[in-house]
């Protein structure tokens, strides 16, 4: 999906031509609240318009006390910070398994296929444990080391393997150890993915002489930070292939002592001894619930005409301020919208400069035909972000290809502090979203519908623009400014 974002200064010409029955005085455009089936092509431009001054239609979903919201149908916003409560994804799968040459072959693999994902793999913050518990009191004194073979695609200096060690006393485990990290090799971008084969990372051979003596606790531990995994890179990107059936593969796994073999797995037989008594289990941590929240502000364009003006921002309810180190999201609700040739998203508010990092405030869309997944974070990409040295009144437009397949549009706004922060970002107070299709005119008499046409053009000062009316009715031309 590409977008095209406009500065403010450049002109958008709108024009909504309606035609009028003078008979009945009646007109065929409106603005009338949409319904969430899909819209025909000759019903209204907006298609959505939501300015956060009630909890209903357009603006159902969060409340006055920043709560999570709808996430089925309406506004929800959650904290994407860290590691967020997740579900194991650590199991045996015999996809692109080690051959060992004894099928069936089955290996330990962190990964999984979504269906709305960009790819079959490992997924955004992801925090993943495998592990298992070894008896190495015999060995106190001798050299012991830990064997496995691996296939991994992980984001090379962002996604990381590790290998972790404990000693277990009373089956709880101690302070850990990591022993062994790993992470795409290569220059630039996401790295090379690495097989089963690779000389480089294929074959792991790691000394834990310190831990012999001692009963032992072994994990095998997955960390992903908020992009670039297989979840939202799709294979044909420039970063596709790193992360193509990524995540991190184990198997053969084996222990020993002086030379002497003590354990090993496989994972092809489940019933084996050896290859029982393994753990899996997700961790979290980090989240504060720094989330965007609905709350009254000094300053709203909507005042003059609503008497009530109300702001969404990712802030801290105590301080009004943006807490370091978190990142919260605000997603929009299902947005329905007619065959066209281009989406434009509207967004007015107020904007208080908080940090240098250019990426604190953007703004996010996702279109597509399957309302399971258009809302998925996978799907989002980033059409813009919010920048400015000083505060200011925010009027940002930019458009949205779609295809003729798309009839959902999504949207997201993501708020972060990755510095000490010194005012409260990005505050939103009216999203709108209009839906183009060519001017051509109205081909007859019984056409009806507004026909519109963009013309962002910030170099020029004139435009012109030729209608040509229909027999025996009035033609309406309605031109809208950047403003709306």
């Amino acid at each position: 999906m590409l977008a095209r974002v406009f500065a403010s200064v450049g002109l958008v010409l709108v024009l909504v031509l309606s035609t009028f029955d003078s008979s009945t005085g009646a007109s065929n455009s409106s603005r009338a609240a949409r319904s969430p089936s899909r819209i025909n092509r000759t019903d209204t431009l907006w298609v959505f318009d939501a300015d956060f001054e009630d909890l209903y239609g357009h603006n159902a979903g969060i409340g006055d006390l920043g709560a999570p919201g709808d996430s089925a149908t309406g506004w929800y916003t959650y904290d994407h910070t860290a590691f967020p409560p997740q579900p194991s994804h650590w199991h045996r799968d015999s996809h692109l398994s080690y051959q060992d040459g004894s099928p069936p072959d089955s290996s330990f693999w962190c990964g999984r296929a979504h269906p709305c994902w960009k790819q079959m793999g490992y997924g955004n913050l992801w925090l993943q444990y495998l592990w298992r518990d070894f008896d190495l009191s015999a060995y106190a004194g001798l050299p012991v080391q830990l064997h496995f073979r691996q296939q991994l695609a992980l984001e090379k200096g962002f996604d990381f393997g590790h290998v972790d060690v404990a000693i277990v006393v009373d089956s709880l485990p101690g302070t850990y150890s990591t022993v062994y990290s790993i992470t795409n090799p290569g220059f630039g971008g996401a790295g090379s993915p690495q097989d089963w084969g690779s000389p480089l990372t294929g074959e792991v051979a790691i000394d834990i002489s310190a831990f012999a003596g001692a009963r032992v606790r072994i994990r095998w531990r997955v960390e992903s930070d908020y992009s670039t995994s297989s979840e939202d890179t799709a294979p044909g990107s420039p970063l596709g292939p790193a992360v193509a059936d990524g995540g991190w593969y184990i198997d053969e796994v084996g222990i020993t002592a002086d030379g002497t073999q003590i354990y090993h797995a496989d994972f092809d037989d489940p019933i084996a001894p050896d290859n029982g008594n393994w753990n899996v289990e997700s961790g979290q941590g980090g989240q504060s619930g720094i989330v965007w929240r609905r709350v009254p502000a000094g300053v709203s364009r909507q005042s003059p005409w609503s008497g009530r003006s109300y702001y969404l921002a990712a802030t801290e309810a105590g301080s009004d301020s943006l807490c370091l180190g978190q990142r919260a999201r605000l997603v929009s609700p299902l947005i329905p919208f007619p065959s066209c040739d281009d989406l434009i998203l509207f967004v007015d508010g107020y904007f208080e400069p908080t940090i240098t990092d250019p990426y604190s405030s953007s703004i996010s869309a996702s279109v597509g035909g399957n309302p399971e997944c258009v809302r998925a974070s996978s799907q989002f990409e980033t059409v813009g972000w919010v920048v400015s040295a000083v505060p200011g009144t925010l009027h940002w437009f930019s458009s949205i290809d779609v295809s003729p397949t798309d009839d959902l549009l999504a949207l997201m706004f993501q708020q972060e502090a990755n510095a000490a922060p010194s005012g409260r970002g990005l505050m939103i107070d009216r999203v709108r979203v209009a839906a183009l299709n060519p001017a051509t005119g109205v081909p007859d008499e019984s056409a009806s519908g507004p026909i519109a046409l963009c013309t962002p053009n910030p170099c020029a000062s004139l435009a012109t623009i030729l209608v040509r009316a229909v027999p025996l009715r009035d033609v309406t031309l309605c031109v809208f400014t950047v403003a709306g």
